[in-house]
């Protein structure tokens, strides 16, 4: 593989479904066996907006962090936007079973998410907005009030499908229990369903009102009937047949496709920054649909972040803040000015999360001009979130790189994301050795969960220095849990003399492990203590006492340890009193 593909190809990894979300452009690291998984094809999305269908390929070490790799992307919602959900998931439950640490969770907000089986015109109705709405409440109890009020704040401020809004975060799950019938109702053409409210004794009968301009599947209207709790049966016949068991507690109007200027009117005096969010998100969707990808459709999702600023200003709500830090980074093919321009009022938002986010995008942008906010970047290093860790990564080796900084990208060569610890790898390489290091690299050495390839870069590292303290360090990575990484510092030390007493402590640890391997390879290794060192002798009786008869690996690897003519006078006279006759004793290699 040439350097120019091998590049391209750990860019497209780091920059995998970001839509203007960009990486450093670094070389890839040296990977001597290099593993692919891959999935798709399927619909993602482009960087302009459009669904496109292509393969993913993912490059890594092992086909282990690969496939977590693949498993990283397929749950990434924000990255894929709403296009791909259903074949992600299918993917994901298929692919990536026993990947610790990962599990699917379903994107409330996705189209995807809230289509079913269902061929029907229920399973059609969806991308509902109301525009306008009347409420009918009559002497409802209070739980059944406090029910409904929740349902039709979700419905008003998110839209909704036939099953549930699109909030996030959703509190309401709406449940079809009987088959959709298209009738006339008072005059007019209704699909009438009757539904209930999951988690609640609620039961509706929802009835969408088809009017002269409208389609099947973008109704004109709802109204919502309250079934009588003591009779939540009744079916949609008795809409007509039997006023007594239903009660009208709400109506709605809904925007239809070509009324951009009626959303742009709600967008303009809305108060809820969750109904500002989807409804921004649906006015852009129709402009898509009517084919419009003008710079000018960008420029207006720009404008109207900024002419709503105030409202962004004075949220609190995080989920939705960070929704909307997202479409402004992802989505509106804003320019680093203009991104600048829009994200530094938001820079002292009160929102911890939202703060940390938008000053960590601008050191990313500008550094120097933004220097004050570095502090924060190096705080979201440790973000539960891989891709707000990813972006603290990428911010801080934007700027100029201090010897404290450095430490925090060694730490970083641990994440348990293959982008993070990749690009963390990469630049780790390039730093000059400073003693100061070690402790660091101890430090992510010695964590149970560090990644085999994060630990297997730092030990090759380790293998380049030479000093003791390296040494040291390096000589108790031989209880590495991976095979390959042992047989590395096997080799290390293969022709390297061991002097000190650090090694005897040290080979005390090693035999405190149980696992057979490294027991023998401490062995192998201990006869690299110079012969002249007064800690052979005390190995030498350590080992000694290390045989196990019920370990014939370790125990030949002993033998033959002790055996050596420079060793076996260290062991000969406490071998003689336990009767111990498989060492080469005699009278002249026994001590003076």
């Amino acid at each position: 593989m040439s350097s120019t593909t091998y590049i391209a190809t750990l860019l497209s990894l780091i920059l995998l479904f970001s839509c203007t979300e960009r990486s450093p452009s670094t070389p890839s690291p040296t990977q001597p066996n290099v593993e692919t998984e891959s999935y798709g094809p399927f619909t993602v999305v482009t960087p302009d907006g459009r669904c496109t269908t292509e393969r993913q390929v993912f490059f890594a070490d092992t086909s282990d962090e690969a496939r977590r790799q693949m498993c990283e992307a397929l749950i990434d919602h924000e990255k894929n936007f709403h296009c791909a959900e259903d074949r992600r998931r299918q993917e994901f439950f298929s692919r990536c079973e026993g990947v610790v640490g990962l599990a699917w969770t379903p994107d409330r907000t996705s189209q995807d998410s809230l289509a079913t089986a269902n061929t029907g015109p229920v399973g059609r109705l969806k991308n509902l907005y109301i525009s306008e709405f009347r409420v009918h409440y009559r002497q409802l109890s209070p739980s059944v009030q406090r029910h409904l009020d929740a349902m039709l704040s979700e419905f008003q401020e998110c839209g909704h499908a036939y099953n549930g809004s699109y909030c996030k975060n959703s509190q309401v799950e709406i449940r079809v229990v009987t088959p959709e019938q298209i009738q006339k109702v008072d005059g007019q053409d209704s699909l009438l369903i009757r539904v209930s409210q999951v988690g609640t004794d609620s039961n509706y009968i929802f009835q969408y009102i088809l009017g002269p301009n409208s389609t099947l599947f973008q109704p004109q209207s709802l109204k919502v009937f309250l079934l009588d709790e003591q009779r939540p049966n009744t079916s949609t016949e008795n809409l007509i047949a039997d006023e007594g068991e239903v009660h009208l507690v709400y109506e709605a109007n809904y925007f239809q496709q070509n009324d951009i200027a009626g959303v742009n009117s709600t967008l303009a005096t809305t108060n809820s920054l969750r109904q500002f969010y989807h409804y921004a998100e649906y006015a852009f969707s129709l402009l898509f649909q009517r084919g419009d990808r003008s710079e000018a459709s960008f420029q207006w999702a720009r404008d109207l972040y900024q002419q709503r600023k105030d409202l962004i200003q004075n949220s609190r709500n995080e989920t939705y803040l960070l929704a909307i830090y997202h479409k402004i980074v992802n989505e509106s093919q804003a320019s680093h000015d203009q991104l600048i321009q829009i994200l530094k009022p938001l820079a002292d938002h009160p929102q911890a999360a939202l703060r940390y986010l938008v000053r960590v995008r601008l050191y990313l942008l500008n550094p120097l001009a933004f220097a004050d906010f570095k502090p924060d970047v190096l705080k979201i290093m440790n973000s539960g979130s891989y891709s707000t860790r990813l972006l603290a990564l990428e911010a801080l080796l934007k700027g100029p790189i201090t010897p404290s900084d450095e430490l925090a990208i060694i730490k970083s060569v641990g994440d348990q994301s293959f982008s993070v610890r990749s690009l963390a790898i990469i630049q780790v390489r390039q730093f000059p050795r400073r003693p100061e290091h070690l402790p660091a690299y101890k430090s992510v050495l010695s964590q149970d969960d560090t990644p085999t390839d994060g630990r297997r870069s730092l030990i090759e590292l380790l293998v380049q220095w030479e000093t003791e303290e390296s040494r040291q360090l390096l000589f108790e990575s031989l209880a590495d849990s991976d095979s390959t990484n042992r047989r590395r510092v096997r080799a290390a030390f293969s022709a390297t003399r061991l002097v000190g007493d650090y090694y005897v402590e040290a080979l005390k640890r090693l035999y405190r492990n149980r696992t057979d391997q490294i027991r023998i390879i401490a062995t192998e290794v201990a006869s690299q203590i110079d012969p002249q060192d007064k800690v052979l002798e005390v190995v030498a009786k350590q080992l000694f006492e290390e045989i196990d008869d019920n370990n014939k690996l370790v125990e030949e690897a002993i033998l033959k340890f002790l055996n050596d003519p420079a060793r076996v006078h260290a062991v000969c006279e406490l071998a003689e009193r336990r009767q111990f006759r498989r060492l080469q004793c005699s009278r002249t290699t026994r001590r003076p």
